[in-house]
């Protein structure tokens, strides 16, 4: 075959291999954009494209970065304030935001400046603001709103950076104990700090409903039907109430420490109390000890620790399996699961910088996860991708 008719036929060939690979991803890409657009579109994020290519595609859009600029300190503040919400109605002048916001003017507009800098905010004219992509986020009422996420971030967890560098000490406690004087989670729980940990626990209710629907939808849980899950340091309960609502036929249990159960007690009669027939609420403390169950279930609990503390957590679910039941309970934990080599995303990397400030703990590699769980007697079987920042790791008792 002479040469130009081999070439023509390898840009023919060429052409048709992009044509396709652009159909391929292009629901992918699609779904990003919009995520990245439209702030104000309720999006359903368990119906977005396979993992592989819903990763590479957010991988493509520096979606993650730009996620880790919207956690920058300006808005951290401007979501404490209630900005986003007084702008729900449309734009408004800066004096009248901040008389809404019960501040300062002119240092008002700066902060808004410092954010707008981050695409959070935008300036619609002179002395004018409004909301964007970015800043809508940020109101209460948003699908997928982060505004008591972000008030977490933007109080006790950033303020514990200050003690980062002298936490690095050899025998040194977490920075966030060396700023306030005790861990993290014995604070939270102090008397004075009760609006501070109710907003903690409506940060980690909002970011379950963003992420409830791939925690659905890409792990098996039909395998578990007639079992009982046991959601250990569950909250108040806001994923295991999916749960037992996607699949009528498990029974749930939900272990946290007696004034988190208290909460989620009443919680559960206000919001499911349909549900209340199918679920046990059980006062524990998963550094002592645990009731028995077919599954357990761990979401964002163990990246909150040291390794040592980590396995202390784990040789306690794994005490909880009786002789003989081995084979038959699944220990299942959802947490990030980073690259065993090279750089991880910045925000992997600045979400592992969170967990060593606050409470020493660490996000962690698969190499890691498998070394970790052989500590406290158990083996890996499986890891679940999730069309989220997160995993589900499936594990057995060894």
């Amino acid at each position: 075959m002479p040469r130009r008719s081999v070439a023509a036929a390898l840009l023919v060939l060429a052409a048709l291999g992009c044509a396709a690979g652009w159909l391929a991803l292009q629901p992918a890409y699609s779904f990003v954009w919009r995520a990245l657009r439209d702030a104000d579109e309720d999006l359903d994020w368990g119906q977005a494209p396979p993992w592989p290519l819903f990763n590479l595609v957010n991988y493509l859009a520096t979606w993650l970065p730009r996620l880790q600029a919207r956690l920058l300190p300006p808005h951290l503040h401007v979501g404490q304030l209630g900005v986003a919400d007084s702008l729900a109605g449309g734009h408004l002048p800066l004096a009248e935001l901040a008389r809404r916001s019960g501040v300062k003017s002119e240092e008002l507009g700066r902060l808004l400046r410092a954010a707008s800098s981050h695409g959070v905010f935008k300036e619609v004219g002179p002395g004018v603001w409004g909301n964007n992509r970015g800043s809508s986020v940020l109101r209460r009422s948003h699908p997928s709103s982060c505004n008591l996420m972000v008030q977490v971030w933007g109080d006790e967890s950033y303020s514990a950076y200050e003690k980062l560098a002298d936490s690095l000490q050899p025998g040194s406690p977490p920075a966030f104990e060396l700023r306030h004087g005790a861990p993290f989670f014995y604070w939270l729980s102090q008397a004075g700090n009760e609006q501070r940990l109710a907003i903690f626990h409506g940060a980690l209710q909002d970011a379950a409903k963003t992420m409830n629907a791939a925690t659905l939808q890409d792990y098996p849980w039909q395998r578990h039907a007639n079992q009982t899950v046991s959601d250990v340091g569950g909250g108040h309960g806001g994923f295991l109430a999916a749960l037992l609502a996607a699949h009528p036929g498990i029974r749930g249990m939900l272990v946290d420490l007696p004034e988190v159960v208290a909460g989620a007690e009443g919680h559960w009669r206000r919001r499911y109390p349909e549900l209340l027939g199918r679920v046990q609420m059980v006062q524990g403390d998963f550094f002592r000890t645990v009731p028995p169950a077919d599954v357990f279930f761990l979401r964002y609990i163990i990246h909150d620790w040291s390794d040592a503390q980590a396995a202390r957590i784990l040789r306690t679910l794994r005490a909880a399996i009786s002789a003989g039941r081995e084979q038959h309970a699944t220990l299942l934990i959802q947490d990030a699961v980073l690259p065993s080599s090279g750089p991880p995303s910045p925000l992997y990397a600045a979400l592992d910088l969170q967990m060593l400030a606050i409470s020493g703990g660490k996000e962690r590699s698969q190499r890691e996860w498998e070394q970790l769980l052989a500590a406290a007697g158990f083996r890996l079987r499986r890891v679940h991708r999730l069309r989220t920042l997160t995993a589900v790791l499936e594990a057995q008792a060894a």
